[in-house]
């Protein structure tokens, strides 16, 4: 084969050149931190993507704050403890937790956190509670308990995937918005496990 016309290599000699970062101006950089101080960083930025799991112990990349399919996915499957502890701790409510018991002990289906005493939110919205336990009460061996938060978290934060309540807190207005008078849809209790 012959040579490449000069035109050619120049043309690709520029966009290797282009490609290639630059170093920056260093007089305009903050002069490094003094040894034995605390690191010069900024905190790291509100939006960026944590990973937490789902029930199946999958991870999922979800942004804090931005609901979207990935946080409605975690928040219904797996991270739902983490979800009304966040939100009662805000209102001073309880945490309805559905329970099914298994042998001698029992294991969290879903969680959702108290708005009044006839409806709960979780991140599908609102819930009426008196439905909701009249379906878990129809199953064997299920019921939906109201508990205070700190317990709930105590009894079954161990036994779940871990919970991200700093990642759940960021969703909380989100959540409380959308909660709404239970509608359609609104007697299903989820299978989490």
């Amino acid at each position: 084969m012959g040579r490449e016309p000069a035109a050619g290599r120049a043309r690709r000699s520029a966009r290797k050149e282009s490609a290639v970062p630059r170093p920056a101006d260093r007089s305009a950089a903050p002069a490094p931190a003094p040894p034995g101080s605390p690191a010069r960083s900024s905190p790291p930025a509100a939006h960026a993507a944590r990973t937490v799991a789902d029930v199946e112990r999958r991870p999922v990349r979800v942004v804090p704050g931005r609901w979207d399919a990935a946080a409605a996915h975690v928040f219904a499957r797996g991270q739902c403890l983490a979800l009304a502890v966040a939100v009662a701790e805000t209102t001073g409510g309880p945490v309805a937790a559905h329970v099914e018991r298994r042998g001698d002990r029992e294991v969290l289906r879903h969680c959702w956190a108290h708005l009044d005493d006839r409806t709960v939110v979780d991140g599908s919205g609102a819930h009426d509670l008196r439905v909701l336990r009249a379906v878990a009460g129809r199953r064997c061996g299920e019921a939906v308990r109201t508990l205070d938060p700190a317990a709930a978290w105590a009894r079954w934060a161990r036994d779940l995937v871990p919970q991200d309540l700093a990642l759940a807190r960021s969703f909380v207005p989100r959540v409380l918005a959308r909660s709404r008078t239970p509608g359609r849809g609104a007697h299903t209790v989820r299978r989490t496990r």
